[in-house]
């Protein structure tokens, strides 16, 4: 009959020529939050749901732009708000396809229903807050699942 022994995996350390990877049992008190609200996105301040369903951010700083255009001439605007609509299906098929720098900036022309060249101007015209709580905006559209703790 043989004898087998009982080892500690939190003492066990896994040596390879690279790197060093000890094993330990994760912790007991791993929650995974599964009431009701942990699904739920919330709204950054500023951000209004509209009756069609699309969402109005009031900016913090607003922006001003010009566009230009050959067959329309040039106009100046101060953009104090934005209006995101939810996505769908293809938007979320081109965001995916689209490089992994931009696509944050597909995400919200898509969204915004501008071509990507007018979303350009004004997202590099944008406050850093305002373009955090517009994330949060299309956060919003997503939802968001329970959190575990591990992304």
């Amino acid at each position: 009959m043989t004898k087998t022994r009982e080892i500690d995996v939190s003492d066990v350390v896994i040596e390879d020529e690279e790197e060093a990877v000890a094993l330990a049992p994760a912790p007991a008190d791993d929650v995974v939050q599964e009431d009701e609200t942990a699904d739920i996105a919330v709204l950054p301040r500023g951000a209004v749901e509209q009756a069609d369903g699309s969402v109005l951010l009031t900016l913090d700083r607003p922006v001003n732009i010009t566009f230009q255009r050959r067959d329309r001439g040039t106009r100046r605007e101060t953009i104090t708000a934005l209006q995101f609509y939810r996505l769908t299906g293809k938007d979320l098929t081109e965001i995916t396809n689209a490089a992994e720098k931009v696509r944050e900036r597909v995400a919200f022309a898509l969204s915004l229903r501008k071509n990507k060249a007018a979303t350009n101007g004004i997202f590099d015209r944008m406050d850093a807050a305002d373009i955090a709580r517009a994330s949060r905006v299309l956060e919003y559209f997503l939802g968001s699942g329970p959190t575990t703790g591990r992304s």
